[in-house]
């Protein structure tokens, strides 16, 4: 489960697709807050990288400089 949600968000921000991503980000969050547990994978920082991604999508940051953001380096070392 782990990675398939990096790989659809990692999809989503190379296509640039900010809809896609709001919608994951409440998926995401329901699941929290219903107490869902991914292994090996903090949904708190999984939306925090959506929402780092669509504040960077909305200055014109590319999708690699994206991808290399903190958070996401941070999700991959968790």
């Amino acid at each position: 489960m782990r990675d398939k949600l990096l790989a659809l968000t990692d999809f989503l921000v190379k296509k640039k697709d900010a809809e896609g991503l709001r919608l994951l980000r409440e998926v995401t969050f329901d699941l929290f807050c219903s107490e869902f547990e991914v292994e090996n994978l903090s949904l708190i920082e999984l939306n925090d990288y959506i929402s780092d991604a669509l504040t960077e999508m909305n200055r014109g940051t590319s999708s690699e400089e994206i991808l290399a953001l903190p958070i996401r380096k941070l999700i991959d070392d968790f």
